[in-house]
């Protein structure tokens, strides 16, 4: 490889991923498409400490700093395990302005968000709520768009997958009702939550500790609606799904189903109906997304294409997007998740599924 040109000449962004892992490797497969589909991007390096993980067609680094001087990226894609995001962002500090992408949460303890904001502030940011990038979701804003006399009657949601026995560390299902969240605050801006009480239930179901929030339940106001969520990493399988109710004089009541990666990655489906006052519902749009309608290369992974590519393009242009969840909404998604954790009750002991010595000895963990 010669000079700094292999990495790619003037006008192409250069990308590092760090973290090789689960994320990682999709962030390198969609970058990779988006390579193939034309756009002005060069695969510069993947850095992960485990060198065994390095793949060998692209130049590989087990350190943050060598990478970064050997690189030279000026897109740079956090993929690490969330407890280790704020040690990624402060090895960016002092490197010079470059698109940061990275995985939720900003860090796994609220105590760290000072020193991720100080660290990413120089940067532009944004962070991957994949759900955004749904078709169905973009179909819906349209069509919420279009009806502005609709006001919110409700909202609930069942969120969550099964994760017990995982061994990769995390800070519990807090991790995974942020995408809720976030797709409430986007369809609906200007309102804000107010979370009045909920349940919380800890477990062993991660090695990394014998209680860790696995399960939760929380009732809250979003502006002058209620909302109730319901998040586990207990359930059989992955279940994402939200309800919207809205009315209006002329309308009545109306139901929007989102529901999202079922039965596959990317399988995502609105269903709008209304309601009339015997509890008949008819359907008024349906759409649905098959992973078939995907190209091969990036089937599983069309939604997070999506993300890269508009993050990039918002990094070239300077365009602001509103789909971008950028440094200021990471925070304030950050504190929303911390608000829920306060009024959950978290009286009922941790559940054991394993016995202490079982669990350690089945994940290598002491």
């Amino acid at each position: 490889m010669s000079g700094p040109d292999a990495y790619g000449g003037a006008g192409v962004e250069r990308v590092l991923v760090i973290g090789h892992g689960y994320a990682g490797s999709r962030f390198v497969a969609a970058i990779e498409h988006l390579i193939a589909s034309g756009r002005p991007l060069v695969m510069a390096g993947i850095c992960d400490r485990n060198g065994d993980r390095l793949p060998d067609k692209v130049p590989g680094f087990t350190d943050i700093g060598v990478a970064l001087r050997s690189c030279a990226p000026t897109v740079i894609c956090v993929t690490v395990n969330e407890a280790d995001h704020v040690d990624t962002y402060r090895a960016l500090t002092g490197y010079r302005r470059s698109l940061v992408l990275s995985e939720k949460p900003l860090t796994a303890d609220s105590g760290d968000v000072a020193a991720a904001v100080a660290a990413l502030s120089p940067h532009e940011m944004a962070m991957n709520l994949i759900e955004r990038y749904s078709p169905v979701v973009r179909e819906f804003r349209q069509w919420l768009a279009e009806r502005p006399e609709l006001h919110l009657v409700r909202v609930e949601s069942f969120w969550g997958k099964h994760r017990i026995g995982d061994a990769r560390p995390t800070i519990g299902v807090l991790s995974e009702i942020v995408h809720p969240i976030d797709l409430v605050r986007y369809l609906f801006p200007g309102n804000e939550f107010r979370w009045r009480h909920g349940h919380g239930f800890r477990s062993d179901f991660s090695p990394h500790s014998p209680a860790i929030l696995d399960s939760l339940d929380v009732v809250g106001d979003f502006g002058q609606a209620p909302i109730i969520l319901h998040s586990s990493y207990t359930w059989a399988h992955r279940l994402r799904t939200i309800w919207i109710y809205l009315e209006s004089p002329n309308t009545g009541l109306i139901r929007a189903e989102l529901v999202f990666d079922t039965p596959h990655w990317d399988c995502d489906r609105l269903d709008i109906s209304t309601i009339d006052r015997n509890g008949r519902y008819e359907s008024t749009l349906r759409q649905s997304v098959s992973v078939t309608a995907l190209p091969e290369a990036i089937r599983g992974i069309g939604k997070l294409v999506e993300f890269v590519d508009i993050a990039v393009r918002q990094w070239r242009d300077g365009v602001l997007r509103d789909d971008i969840v950028d440094l200021h909404s990471a925070v304030q998604l950050q504190e929303t998740t911390d608000r829920i954790e306060r009024v959950l009750d978290l009286t009922m002991a941790p559940t054991s599924y394993y016995p202490p010595r079982e669990r350690a000895e089945s994940h290598g963990v002491r």
